[in-house]
Order: structure tokens, then C-alpha cells, then sequence
């Protein structure tokens, strides 16, 4: 299917978009119509990404359960509880 890109900013009236699907990308970040709050997926990762205006980051699934390689919730105190926390120094 060919895309048509839009060449103005598209006001959705506060209306959602439904069944939105992220471009997928698998040879690292794009480097060419990227700036702040460009969005893909980086299939080589399994995680979406955003650009902070700088540079791309990872956005971290986070979970209520225990999960390997989730993000650490914290409180606005920037205090958060865990039962067990293991670390590896750098």
C-alpha cells in the first residue's frame, strides 16, 4: 500500500484515533524527519521509542507484577517499594 504524506498539521478536534499502528523500524534509529516527539517501533528491540528532541529512548513496558526488564515505578516523592531489588555494577 503507498502512503501520502500530509504536508500540514492535522487538528483531530480532540477526537481519538482508533487502530493507530507505529512504523516499524529494524535498522536502528532513523536518522532523516525525525525531531521532538517522533514515535516508531524498533523491532530489533520489541520496544517503541520517542525522540526527546536530541535523541531517541526506549519506552519501557512497566508492569504491576515482577516482570524481567520492567521499569521501577516511583511516587512523587521519588520513593518507590519493592521486595527484592538485585543490581549489577557497571
Amino acid at each position: 500500500m503507498a502512503s501520502a504524506p500530509f504536508l500540514v498539521p492535522i487538528d483531530l478536534n480532540n477526537l481519538e484515533i482508533q487502530n493507530v499502528k507505529l512504523q516499524n523500524i529494524s535498522s536502528g534509529d532513523p536518522t532523516t524527519g525525525v525531531g521532538e516527539g517522533s514515535i516508531f517501533i524498533d523491532t530489533s528491540l520489541h520496544r517503541p521509542k520517542w525522540h526527546n528532541g536530541t535523541e531517541f529512548k526506549q519506552i519501557y513496558p512497566f508492569d504491576t507484577t515482577n516482570s524481567n526488564s520492567t521499569g521501577v515505578l516511583r511516587d512523587g516523592s521519588g520513593n518507590f517499594a519493592a521486595n527484592v531489588i538485585t543490581a549489577n555494577s557497571f
